[in-house]
């Protein structure tokens, strides 16, 4: 999975050295009582360089597939309950998370490009292959291969060349 994004995430190295702390972080998180006892100093030093005083809040417990993108960071927030899957690129200031308290969340496919300052919010399903543009407010299903962007959002199917 780290090679999958190191691969994503040639020429951004700030990018790459924050999903590689990620990774480590979400394996000692995913690996019961006995990986988060071991992995606790690590687990600390990543909340707090990157979601206290970076302001990249992604929860290690958020389930993420391999070749994740992110650029610049400062403003991300993603809810630990996400599901984001494989190839998927998210900017700074985006929050993808709960419409309402204890509500459920989003479910984001391969190959999304999310855009800055983008929300995704409450229990929708992003297809895959979508393109989210900047500034973007999402709270419904979107299908998978299509352009979103605007507020209230636009739906564009993208050609399949």
């Amino acid at each position: 999975m780290i090679k999958r994004d190191f691969i994503a995430n040639r020429g951004n190295l700030k990018g790459f050295i924050f999903v590689f702390f990620f990774r480590v972080s979400h394996f000692f998180q995913d690996h019961g009582a006995l990986g988060k006892i071991v992995g606790l100093p690590f687990r600390v030093f990543y909340k707090i360089v990157f979601r206290w005083i970076l302001c990249i809040d992604i929860p290690d417990s958020t389930k993420i597939g391999e070749g994740l993108m992110v650029f610049h960071g400062m403003g991300l927030v993603v809810h630990g309950n996400c599901k984001i899957g494989n190839n998927v690129v998210i900017r700074h200031n985006t929050t993808i998370g709960q419409k309402k308290a204890n509500g459920a969340v989003p479910v984001i496919g391969n190959g999304v490009d999310i855009g800055a300052h983008s929300i995704i919010l409450g229990d929708i399903e992003i297809g895959d292959n979508c393109v989210i543009g900047a500034g973007t407010f999402v709270d419904k299903n979107i299908p998978a291969n299509c352009l979103v962007y605007g507020s209230p959002f636009v739906i564009k199917k993208l050609s399949n060349n």
